[in-house]
Protein backbone atom coordinates (compact mmCIF):
# COMPACT_ATOMS: atom_id res chain seq x y z
CA UNK A 1 0.00 0.00 0.00
CA UNK A 2 1.54 3.36 -0.95
CA UNK A 3 2.04 6.02 1.71
CA UNK A 4 -1.06 8.13 2.26
CA UNK A 5 -0.45 11.37 4.18
CA UNK A 6 -3.91 11.45 5.77
CA UNK A 7 -3.49 8.07 7.51
CA UNK A 8 -1.41 7.21 10.56
CA UNK A 9 0.71 4.09 10.49
CA UNK A 10 1.49 2.04 13.57
CA UNK A 11 4.71 0.07 13.36
CA UNK A 12 5.84 -2.60 15.76
CA UNK A 13 9.52 -3.38 15.25
CA UNK A 14 10.97 -6.60 16.59
CA UNK A 15 11.07 -6.28 20.42
CA UNK A 16 14.79 -7.11 20.62
CA UNK A 17 15.80 -4.49 18.06
CA UNK A 18 15.92 -0.75 18.76
CA UNK A 19 13.35 1.43 16.97
CA UNK A 20 14.82 2.46 13.61
CA UNK A 21 15.76 6.15 13.33
CA UNK A 22 13.42 6.67 10.35
CA UNK A 23 10.46 5.61 12.50
CA UNK A 24 11.43 8.11 15.20
CA UNK A 25 11.86 10.84 12.57
CA UNK A 26 8.43 10.09 11.11
CA UNK A 27 6.86 10.19 14.58
CA UNK A 28 8.57 13.53 15.25
CA UNK A 29 7.27 15.05 12.00
CA UNK A 30 3.72 13.80 12.71
CA UNK A 31 3.88 15.14 16.30
CA UNK A 32 5.15 18.54 15.15
CA UNK A 33 2.39 18.74 12.54
CA UNK A 34 -0.31 17.87 15.08
CA UNK A 35 1.11 20.36 17.58
CA UNK A 36 1.18 23.15 15.00
CA UNK A 37 -2.51 22.61 14.27
CA UNK A 38 -3.51 23.03 17.93
CA UNK A 39 -5.05 26.37 18.84
CA UNK A 40 -6.52 28.17 21.84
CA UNK A 41 -9.61 30.36 21.85
CA UNK A 42 -10.78 33.06 24.21
CA UNK A 43 -14.36 34.25 24.57
CA UNK A 44 -16.53 35.96 27.13
CA UNK A 45 -19.83 34.54 28.37
CA UNK A 46 -20.96 38.03 29.40
CA UNK A 47 -22.53 39.78 26.36
CA UNK A 48 -22.22 43.19 28.07
CA UNK A 49 -18.46 43.15 27.64
CA UNK A 50 -18.79 43.06 23.84
CA UNK A 51 -15.86 40.66 23.76
CA UNK A 52 -14.92 39.40 20.36
CA UNK A 53 -13.94 35.75 20.08
CA UNK A 54 -10.37 35.37 18.91
CA UNK A 55 -8.35 32.35 17.99
CA UNK A 56 -4.61 32.37 18.46
CA UNK A 57 -2.22 29.53 17.73
CA UNK A 58 -0.77 27.72 20.75
CA UNK A 59 2.54 27.54 18.89
CA UNK A 60 3.66 29.26 15.71
CA UNK A 61 2.28 27.47 12.68
CA UNK A 62 5.08 25.93 10.64
CA UNK A 63 4.23 24.70 7.18
CA UNK A 64 5.20 21.09 6.50
CA UNK A 65 5.37 20.00 2.88
CA UNK A 66 5.33 16.22 2.27
CA UNK A 67 5.73 14.65 -1.17
CA UNK A 68 5.67 11.07 -2.42
CA UNK A 69 8.72 10.65 -4.62
CA UNK A 70 11.38 8.08 -5.51
CA UNK A 71 15.07 7.31 -5.17
CA UNK A 72 17.65 4.58 -4.72
CA UNK A 73 20.35 3.62 -2.22
CA UNK A 74 23.63 1.71 -2.22
CA UNK A 75 25.55 0.35 0.74
CA UNK A 76 29.16 -0.81 0.35
CA UNK A 77 28.79 -0.74 -3.43
CA UNK A 78 25.68 -2.95 -3.46
CA UNK A 79 22.31 -1.63 -4.56
CA UNK A 80 19.94 -2.20 -1.64
CA UNK A 81 17.05 -0.07 -2.95
CA UNK A 82 16.75 -0.08 -6.76
CA UNK A 83 16.00 2.99 -8.86
CA UNK A 84 12.46 4.32 -8.48
CA UNK A 85 12.04 2.88 -4.98
CA UNK A 86 9.25 4.68 -3.11
CA UNK A 87 10.32 7.63 -1.00
CA UNK A 88 8.77 10.28 1.21
CA UNK A 89 10.30 13.74 1.29
CA UNK A 90 9.25 16.21 3.98
CA UNK A 91 10.31 19.84 4.17
CA UNK A 92 9.77 21.96 7.24
CA UNK A 93 11.40 25.39 7.09
CA UNK A 94 15.09 24.65 6.38
CA UNK A 95 14.91 20.97 7.42
CA UNK A 96 14.43 18.18 4.90
CA UNK A 97 13.74 14.58 5.89
CA UNK A 98 13.72 11.78 3.34
CA UNK A 99 12.82 8.12 3.82
CA UNK A 100 13.52 5.65 0.99
CA UNK A 101 11.91 2.22 0.87
CA UNK A 102 8.77 0.93 2.52
CA UNK A 103 8.40 1.96 6.15
CA UNK A 104 8.51 -1.16 8.29
CA UNK A 105 10.60 -3.22 5.87
CA UNK A 106 14.10 -4.47 6.70
CA UNK A 107 15.63 -2.48 3.84
CA UNK A 108 15.27 1.26 4.25
CA UNK A 109 17.34 4.44 4.06
CA UNK A 110 16.71 7.81 5.68
CA UNK A 111 18.44 11.16 5.94
CA UNK A 112 17.92 14.45 7.73
CA UNK A 113 19.36 17.57 6.11
CA UNK A 114 19.20 20.77 8.14
CA UNK A 115 19.98 24.06 6.39
CA UNK A 116 21.92 22.23 3.67
CA UNK A 117 24.01 20.21 6.16
CA UNK A 118 23.58 16.45 6.56
CA UNK A 119 22.89 15.73 10.23
CA UNK A 120 21.75 12.08 10.18
CA UNK A 121 21.84 9.15 7.77
CA UNK A 122 20.62 5.62 8.47
CA UNK A 123 20.75 2.84 5.91
CA UNK A 124 19.78 -0.70 6.78
CA UNK A 125 19.28 -4.00 5.04
CA UNK A 126 19.04 -7.53 6.49
CA UNK A 127 22.86 -7.85 6.66
CA UNK A 128 24.18 -4.35 7.41
CA UNK A 129 23.25 -1.21 9.28
CA UNK A 130 24.99 2.14 8.80
CA UNK A 131 24.35 5.15 11.03
CA UNK A 132 25.87 8.57 10.50
CA UNK A 133 25.32 11.19 13.17
CA UNK A 134 27.13 14.44 13.94
CA UNK A 135 30.85 13.74 14.19
CA UNK A 136 30.69 10.09 13.10
CA UNK A 137 31.54 9.76 9.43
CA UNK A 138 31.48 12.04 6.43
CA UNK A 139 28.76 12.94 3.96
CA UNK A 140 28.70 15.03 0.80
CA UNK A 141 25.42 16.45 -0.46
CA UNK A 142 24.98 17.65 -4.04
CA UNK A 143 21.88 18.93 -5.76
CA UNK A 144 20.91 19.18 -9.41
CA UNK A 145 17.43 20.66 -9.67
CA UNK A 146 15.10 18.64 -7.43
CA UNK A 147 17.49 15.63 -7.39
CA UNK A 148 19.80 15.23 -4.39
CA UNK A 149 22.79 12.90 -4.13
CA UNK A 150 24.19 12.02 -0.74
CA UNK A 151 27.37 9.98 -0.45
CA UNK A 152 30.00 9.26 2.15
CA UNK A 153 31.14 6.81 4.77
CA UNK A 154 30.26 6.09 8.36
CA UNK A 155 30.59 3.35 10.96
CA UNK A 156 28.34 0.39 10.34
CA UNK A 157 27.55 -3.01 11.78
CA UNK A 158 27.74 -6.21 9.75
CA UNK A 159 25.28 -8.81 10.99
CA UNK A 160 26.50 -12.25 9.98
CA UNK A 161 24.56 -15.17 11.47
CA UNK A 162 24.89 -14.81 15.26
CA UNK A 163 27.99 -12.61 15.18
CA UNK A 164 28.21 -8.93 14.39
CA UNK A 165 31.12 -6.61 13.89
CA UNK A 166 31.62 -2.89 13.45
CA UNK A 167 33.33 -1.69 10.28
CA UNK A 168 33.50 1.44 8.10
CA UNK A 169 30.88 1.42 5.34
CA UNK A 170 30.27 3.54 2.26
CA UNK A 171 26.88 4.74 1.12
CA UNK A 172 25.16 6.49 -1.77
CA UNK A 173 21.59 7.80 -1.81
CA UNK A 174 19.90 9.60 -4.67
CA UNK A 175 16.39 10.95 -4.29
CA UNK A 176 14.06 13.58 -5.67
CA UNK A 177 12.66 16.23 -3.33
CA UNK A 178 10.73 18.86 -5.30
Amino acid sequence: MPYQPHKFYVLSPHPKEPMPRHVAVTALVVSATALSLTSCSQSSDDPSTNAVETTTPAVPIVEVDTKNTSGYAMLNGFEILPANSPAICTRQQERMTVILGNIGSKTVASAIIDAGKVTDVTISDPEDTLTLTAGAGTATLTQQGPVFTLEGQAPGVRKANTQSGEMPMTFLMTFECP
